[in-house]
């Protein structure tokens, strides 16, 4: 993998993830000061963004059921897709960043839910 990767994955989520993500993320102690997020209510995106060269972009949660581990009768249907068409990388990056720095948080009329306010 390349030594630049951002991940964007959003929901509406509570203030904590939940017990089995809590479980799993608190094995592995360097993330947790390396690793920001935004709990946007609005985002329902997944990027990943690798070296700014290749992206992966989808609706899938990043767990067994969304990426098709589980069983074929349990599994979520989502839909993906992976490019290194540079254009379609940028474009990916700038809608993260865009979203990440609070572009759309002013005139957001959600924001009852946020619960962690970019601005």
């Amino acid at each position: 993998m390349g030594d630049n990767i951002i991940a964007a994955c959003g929901k509406e989520l509570n203030p904590e993830p939940g017990a089995n993500f809590r479980k799993s993320f608190d094995k592995y102690p360097l993330l947790w000061k390396n690793m920001e997020r935004q709990l946007c209510p609005r985002v329902h995106f997944r990027h990943i963004i690798i070296d700014g060269k290749i992206a992966y972009s989808g609706s899938a949660n990043l767990t067994g059921a969304g990426l098709g581990i589980k069983s074929a009768n349990t599994r979520n249907f989502e839909a993906g897709f992976i490019t290194n068409d540079l254009k379609i990388v940028e474009a990916i990056m700038t809608q993260f960043d865009e979203v990440w720095l609070g572009r759309y948080c002013k005139d957001c009329k959600r924001k009852e839910f946020c619960q962690d306010p970019i601005i």
